[in-house]
Formats: C-alpha cells, structure tokens, sequence
C-alpha cells in the first residue's frame, strides 16, 4: 500500500511517492484528463511489471471512469467500464467514506452516487451486505479475516517468494520502493 508510506509532505497530506505517481492535476480538463492518462498508464505498468495479469492493469486505467461518462481518463460510461474496475472502484469509495465520514454517512454517500459513479446493481449488492453488517463486521473484526471469509477459495492466491520478488523489483523501478 503505497498509501502507508511516512516520508509525507504536510503541505499536499500525500506521501511523497504518491507526489512521484500521481500528481494533482491542474488545468483545463485536457491538461487534467492527459495527466490523468499519464498516472493511470503508470499504474497499470506497474502492475505488469509486478507480475499481474492484464485484467489488473485493464481494472487500474479505468478506476476512476464513473457509470455516467463522466469519469477520467478515458470518460468511458456504464458496462463499457471493466467489470472489477467498478467493483474496485464502488469499494474504494465505500472505504474512503467511511474513513472520512462515518459508516452511516458512507452508505449514504454510497446511495447517492449509485447510477452516477457507481454501477447500480452492483451498488444494490454492496448495500445490500451493508444491510446485513458488513461494514459492522469490519469494525469490529480483523479486517483480513473478514475479508478472507468473503472471498471464494477458488480467487486466493498465495504469494511465493518470486511474487514478492516481482513486485518489490517493479515498485523499484518506478521509484517507489
């Protein structure tokens, strides 16, 4: 998680490699949407070089397309979007919410923007599970063994040493590491 690294700046509340990988885009929307190609190409790179198959580099470029057209970089709109891209997306804006905002007010949020950034019938899953504790169950358990308990046996995948090897050599290469 890149996201966890210590060496932040105060002045942007990002981590400066975070500063390195994804820059604030300024501008027009031109100039925000090239800069927006630019940090997302960089990630799928990076999850190629990381040993990732090509739907993880697919779901990277379009993590921040919205189900209404009109998202960055590429302003593609509902099931044009990668199927775990707007999965990725809806519970990565679930999870921002609730950091900033509350359980309650997340789901909220979550509502609000169903059919807008979010695909709708996967945003009626989520609240769904949300309906039946989910997000009561995050709070109050481990997180990895909630998780764990989520995901079907047949999508795990141990990570051996070469895995390990792979990603720390192309975190390196993009200045990351």
């Amino acid at each position: 998680d890149a996201g966890s690294a210590s060496d932040s700046d105060p002045s942007s509340g990002r981590p400066a490699m975070m500063r390195r990988l994804m820059p604030i885009p300024r501008g027009t929307d031109d100039e925000r949407r090239a800069a927006e190609h630019v940090r997302v190409r960089r990630g799928a790179q990076l999850a190629t070089r990381a040993g990732f198959g090509p739907e993880v580099a697919v779901t990277v470029m379009a993590l921040h397309e919205r189900w209404d057209g009109h998202g960055l970089p590429m302003g593609l709109s509902g099931e044009a979007i990668p199927l775990f891209a707007r999965i990725v997306a809806l519970a990565d804006g679930l999870d921002l919410a609730a950091a900033r905002e509350g359980r309650k007010a997340a789901i909220t949020t979550i509502h609000a923007r169903s059919g807008t950034w979010y695909d709708p019938e996967i945003t009626a899953v989520l609240l769904a599970l949300c309906a039946n504790g989910l997000l009561l169950e995050v709070e109050a358990a481990d997180l990895a063994a909630t998780v764990l308990d989520l995901e079907p046996s047949w999508l795990v995948r141990l990570v051996d040493p070469e895995d390990a090897d792979r990603i720390r050599d192309a975190l390196a290469m993009a200045g990351v590491a």
